[in-house]
């Protein structure tokens, strides 16, 4: 059974309940992991308010295909933390003062 952990919670010793993810004994043997995999899945408002953006927003990035990768469950929409900070580090540009040009190995320091 996978269950997910709920945003903001950090206890690990939390009874599991709707929100919390835990992996079985069986797939902790299969895959080698000792500790649980714990996942944050946020809702469409919470995952606006990390990024600081609309729900509608959020909404076009899906249907465009150039947001943050998002779950579906059932009819509901989920957003893995993980995800969405990878989603704004791959969006993280390099700042260039007009009339220079970056170098490859000047944006390695950056």
């Amino acid at each position: 059974m996978v269950l997910v952990r709920p945003f903001g919670t950090t206890d690990d010793s939390a009874t599991p309940t709707l929100g919390t993810r835990s992996c079985s004994p069986e797939a902790k043997k299969a895959t080698g992991r000792k500790g649980g995999v714990h996942v944050q899945l946020l809702t469409e408002q919470k995952a606006a308010e990390v990024l600081n953006c609309t729900i509608a927003a959020l909404r076009r990035w899906r249907r465009e295909r150039r947001g943050p990768r998002f779950v579906k469950l059932g009819r509901l929409i989920r957003y893995n933390l993980a995800d969405i900070e990878a989603f704004v580090e791959q969006s993280t540009q390099a700042v260039v003062q007009p009339g220079r040009r970056l170098s490859p190995i000047s944006a390695k320091n950056q």
